[in-house]
């Protein structure tokens, strides 16, 4: 389960509408149920992109893949 406040990992090619192809560490901010009801398997969430050690990078938005998701920190 992804929660607010979690810090996540998403691999390359498991997160859309963001940017590049890479690794995305996000501190969730909120989950966007209103929007993901319409996506199976993915989450839109809401957050705080960091880079790999921790440094806040800026909010974005992402729709992502659950099952490649892995909680790096609840």
């Amino acid at each position: 389960m992804i929660d607010a406040g979690n810090v996540i990992e998403c691999p390359p090619g498991s997160w859309k509408f963001t940017g590049a192809p890479h690794t995305l560490f996000l501190r969730v901010e909120k989950v966007r149920d209103d929007l993901s009801g319409f996506y199976e398997g993915e989450v839109w969430l809401e957050g705080q992109q960091l880079a790999r050690d921790g440094t806040p990078l800026g909010r974005l938005q992402a729709l992502v893949t659950v099952e490649r998701i892995r909680v790096v920190r609840p």
